[in-house]
């Protein structure tokens, strides 16, 4: 039982002060079966979590062990590593495939990462209103990537007609999230006066 509720805490993102222990627990429910300690365990080789050192070839294995159980996170973690070159060679076709698998459950990073390539023809013929369709998606689960990226799309018209107002409204839910780009391209609208009032102090 002890067991178990270490899982659940470190799945859910629980901060335990026994690191070791953390990752001896989460491995043991990777190889167990269990896909989101599967998941897990790949972001802990992909982005150095936990003290864990990189290795990419570990986070497709663990990412592709939870992928092929239908998980979502992995598959879209799966890929992140096609797309990037991560670990495996690199395949826009494939990405696209594992991004399609996620997206159609709804998650929301896949659903950007799928926009993302329909946007610049990676893997896909480049289609821009398809790009609008999945960066929708995604920006309405407040994803601030697609949010910015539905941002752009208004700004340049691609996909959509032109809208600074639209742009400027999708930039500034994406700005309110952090993301740097948003507040970049936020202040390109008021430095030029695109359907916000002109200001150079932004």
């Amino acid at each position: 039982a002890k067991n178990c509720l270490y899982i659940q805490g470190l799945i859910r993102g629980v901060n335990f002060d026994k690191s070791v222990e953390w990752f001896h627990i989460l491995r043991s429910a990777a190889h167990k079966g269990n896909a989101e300690a599967q998941y897990s365990l790949g972001n802990c080789y992909m982005k150095r979590r936990r003290g864990v050192e990189q290795n990419y070839n570990l986070a497709v294995e663990w990412y592709r062990r939870a992928a092929d159980q239908g998980d979502a996170k992995g598959q879209c973690g799966l890929g992140d590593c096609y797309y990037n070159n991560h670990g495996v060679e690199q395949s826009y076709e494939v990405a696209v495939e594992w991004y399609r698998r996620a997206a159609d459950q709804g998650h929301a990073k896949a659903q950007c990462g799928l926009g993302l390539c329909y946007s610049n023809g990676h893997g896909v013929e480049q289609n821009y209103d398809l790009a609008v369709e999945w960066y929708r998606r995604a920006a309405d689960q407040d994803d601030a990537d697609a949010q910015f990226s539905l941002g752009q799309c208004y700004y340049d018209g691609h996909g959509v007609q032109q809208n600074y107002n639209l742009a400027v409204e999708w930039y500034r839910r994406a700005a309110d999230q952090g993301h740097a780009d948003a507040h970049l391209f936020l202040g390109v609208c008021y430095e030029n006066g695109h359907s916000v009032e002109q200001s150079y102090e932004v």
